[in-house]
Order: structure tokens, then C-alpha cells, then sequence
């Protein structure tokens, strides 16, 4: 019980103002989803994400956030945006986040993270759902951390850790409430995770 309220109080600290994408469908249908504006030749609608700036960019990038009223400072590395969801006539795209958090509390939480916290959660039913590092075996997500994170018990971030530094790429699969169908992500590239994790190890071994 201990462990389980420490990792709310570093998710917690993990939010971040909101920001917005572009979801952009041009005359041919393909849809893109951007920053920047669409352009005239584009239908676009506006998506409010929260929680996407650490994650946002193109690469996995560090951040130090620290709470003004108790000091509490969280070390983290975070992917890029990852979308994923539902396709067809009633199609959906749910934008989520791997992180890598460190503190003093909890020296080592690995998270999947819905960025739209107030909509789109993860499902109660967690059977299927996992990541994959290249070739390495399926590694099935056991833990609910709240209903926008999901995750690992700590020997199990352990060894997807160890497979995160060595690998090239990463896949997701996840479910979200209400339904079953399970969806899996389009590669995430960790060419700049080792990059993003010393710089969150750095961070962390200046505040023990």
C-alpha cells in the first residue's frame, strides 16, 4: 500500500500544463497529426493533450519538475507522443507516453501514460496488454497505477530497463475503457533513451 500511494505522488508530480495538436485530414483522407497549424488544403480540429511537453518532441527528452510546497523533485525520461486507437467510422486516436521516473520516494517507476487525463483511460482488464523491445519476449503489464497509468512492479521495470538501453525499438499494446480490442503502437525508436535515462540518473544521483 506504501509503494502504491509513492507512485501516485510521483505521477501526480508528472503533470504538466496542456498543450495542442492539430489533427489535420487531407483531400486524399490521410490524416496527420502536428503542432502547427493546418494548412488550406487541410480540415483540421484542435486536440488538447495534457501532460505532452516532456514527450512531445521527436526523441526521448530528460525533465527535473519539483513541487513548490513539499520539494518533492521527480528525474524523468520520456518518449515521444505515441498514438494509437481506433480506426474506422468511428475513429479515435489516443496519444500516450512511456516515462522513466526517479526520485527520493520511488527510485525507479516505469509508467504508460494516457496524455488526455480527463478522457481517455486505460481498461481494468490488463490480460494481453504489454510492451516488446526488439526480438526480446512480450513483457505483459501487470500493475494500475490509476486509470491513465499503467506499468511495472519494480523487477520487471528492472529487466525492461536493461532491455530499453540495448534496444532499437519499442512496441506498445493497450487497451482502453470500455472496450476489449487490444491495439498495438507503431515502433517507438530509442536511438536518444540513453541519452534522455543519464541524463534523468544524473539528476537523481544529485538529489539522494
Amino acid at each position: 500500500m506504501k509503494k502504491s500511494l509513492l507512485a501516485a505522488a510521483v505521477l501526480a508530480a508528472l503533470c504538466a500544463p496542456s498543450w495542442a495538436i492539430n489533427k489535420c485530414t487531407g483531400p486524399d483522407g490521410k490524416v496527420a497529426y502536428q503542432e502547427a497549424p493546418c494548412d488550406a488544403n487541410n480540415q483540421g480540429s484542435e486536440i488538447k493533450v495534457v501532460s505532452g511537453k516532456p514527450g512531445s518532441g521527436q526523441g526521448w527528452q530528460f525533465s527535473r519538475q519539483k513541487d513548490d510546497m513539499n520539494g518533492r523533485v521527480v528525474c524523468f525520461a520520456s518518449s515521444p507522443t505515441i498514438y494509437t486507437g481506433y480506426r474506422g467510422v468511428h475513429s479515435k486516436m489516443i496519444s500516450v507516453h512511456v516515462q522513466v521516473a526517479m526520485s527520493k520516494e520511488y527510485p525507479l517507476l516505469l509508467s504508460i501514460r494516457t496524455s488526455t487525463a480527463g478522457s481517455d483511460l486505460f481498461h481494468n482488464d490488463l490480460l494481453g496488454m504489454g510492451v516488446k523491445v526488439d526480438g526480446n519476449e512480450f513483457v505483459p503489464i501487470t500493475q494500475k497505477f490509476n486509470s491513465n497509468a499503467v506499468g511495472f512492479p519494480d523487477e520487471v521495470a528492472l529487466n525492461v530497463m536493461q532491455q530499453l538501453v540495448a534496444g532499437k525499438e519499442l512496441r506498445l499494446r493497450l487497451r482502453f475503457w470500455p472496450y476489449q480490442q487490444l491495439h498495438d503502437t507503431d515502433p517507438v525508436p530509442l536511438g536518444s533513451f540513453k541519452q534522455a535515462w543519464a541524463l534523468a540518473r544524473d539528476c537523481f544521483s544529485k538529489e539522494k
